[in-house]
Order: structure tokens, then sequence, then C-alpha cells
């Protein structure tokens, strides 16, 4: 079986075979474009699709690999959206685990509101904080699957904050104070 040299993979200058890179990395990369498709069917052809290319092509040279396959896949699921004008899924799952019924309606209701200011961020600024959010990647992995430098991600992160704070804290703080 042909080797792979990915260097910071799991221990610096390990050599991993691409059935070791599907392993590590495949949750990681599954879960994002499931994040962003309509259909459970569609997420799984692409995320094919990203380690069929990514067991081809991938450069000897890469730090990131679960970064690269997620950039990869992110052109995959633009694709994807472009070719078929596909809505995508919802950021949180509807079902929400609660106290009660008010507490409940409540969280639902912060976190529809919660999802439109994301929602209303420009697109950049929507796809990094997502990627840190709700992919939990670092500032360099984002970096690289955006293809911009870590001081323009924590500039893109920093505004997108800033943004949903000015927008969202009058209804948060209002709310927050119904509660007390």
């Amino acid at each position: 079986m042909e080797r792979i040299n990915i260097m910071s993979l799991v221990k610096p200058r390990e050599t991993v075979t691409p059935a070791d890179l599907r392993q590590i990395c495949l949750r990681d990369v599954f879960a994002y474009v499931y994040r962003r498709v309509p259909r459970v069917e569609d997420a799984e052809d692409i995320t094919a699709e990203v380690f069929a290319l990514a067991l081809n092509r991938i450069p000897s040279h890469v730090h990131e690999p679960k970064a690269w396959l997620i950039g990869v896949a992110r052109r995959k699921v633009a694709d994807f959206l472009r070719r078929y004008g596909c809505p995508t899924r919802p950021l949180l799952n509807d079902e929400l685990t609660v106290e009660g019924p008010h507490s409940e309606v409540e969280r639902r209701e912060s976190a529809k509101h919660l999802i439109a200011l994301v929602d209303e961020l420009p697109e950049e600024q929507r796809e990094a904080l997502i990627l840190q959010c709700a992919d939990n990647l670092s500032l360099n992995e984002i970096s690289v699957v955006m293809k911009r430098s870590v001081p323009s991600v924590k500039g893109l992160l920093q505004r997108a904050r800033q943004t949903i704070y000015d927008r969202g804290s009058a209804y948060f703080l209002e709310h927050q104070e119904v509660q007390a």
C-alpha cells in the first residue's frame, strides 16, 4: 500500500497510509459536509468524492491534513449547491435538550435568533465563525480551509463576533432580564 508523508497528523515526520488518513479525518469531513447539504445521501457522496480526490492528489507538503481535506470539501459542497441549487441544512438541530416546556420555548427562540444573526453575516465571516464554532477548527486550520492568513481569519472572526454582539445584545439582554 502506498504511504503518504503527512507531517503533524499524528506525530511529526510520521508516515500515514491513506487508510489511516481516512480513519482519522472521515468523521470531521463528513460532519462538515453534512451540516451544509440537505440530505445524508448527498453528504455521503460528497465525502466519498473528497477522499477519492484526496487519496490521489494530496500534496506531500500538507501540514494540516484535516484542514486541507475540509478545504477540498468546502469546494465540493459549493459546486454541489451551485449545481443543484439546494438549500443548506440548518445550523442547529431542532431537538434541543431542555428542562421544561417554558425553558424549551425560550431556548428555541434564542437559538433561532442567534442563527438569524449568523445567517445575516457576510459570507466569509459566517464561514469562518462556523468553521471555528461548529466544526471546531483552529485558526491555523481555518486559514488553510479558507486560503487566508491567520491574521486575516482572526479579523474575520472578530468582525463576525462584533456584528453579532452589536445586532443581538439588546435581544439577549432583554430576554435575560425577563428570566431573572
